[in-house]
């Protein structure tokens, strides 16, 4: 699917290898947004976390991922996209020092190589999983780092 045609308010999510446009889960939807507001930045997955996860992508209550892309429609990373990762970067610093620690956040980079090699099962994107997350804080301090 190509960038222009997913709507900035749903996400993409994996079902059984096709890609499903969906509503974002509201317990991660605020966190989604705002990372959608970073220049070259924008979010290709996500879930908030459920009582009952249903499938692999689901996570437990108290976790969740977004996965982000910063690449352009070539499949390379742009500069703009690079900056806007750092900023997020930045902000997850922030909010670990606001929250003492509490919880973990992990940014997980999948093969943000200049060349695409899907064929051989790699990929281009990154993720950003937490376990145990206040996520008002982490919204505020991904929205405080954006307008700074």
């Amino acid at each position: 699917m190509s960038k222009e045609t997913q709507p900035r308010s749903c996400d993409c999510y994996l079902l059984e290898g096709a890609c499903m446009i969906g509503k974002i889960d509201q317990n991660i939807k605020n966190i989604v947004n705002a990372i959608n507001r970073y220049p070259g930045v924008e979010t290709t997955g996500s879930c908030g976390g459920h009582r009952h996860p249903q499938i692999t992508s689901q996570k437990p209550e108290n976790e969740f991922y977004v996965q982000i892309d910063i690449c352009d429609e070539n499949g390379v990373p742009t500069k703009e996209g690079w900056n806007s990762l750092g900023k997020l970067s930045q902000a997850i610093m922030n909010y670990s020092i606001a929250t003492f620690g509490a919880g973990e956040i992990v940014i997980e980079f999948c093969n943000l190589a200049e060349q695409d090699d899907d064929e051989n099962g790699s990929c281009n994107y990154i993720e950003m999983h937490g376990k145990d997350v206040d996520r008002n804080v982490l919204f505020d301090a991904i929205t405080i780092r954006l307008e700074s």
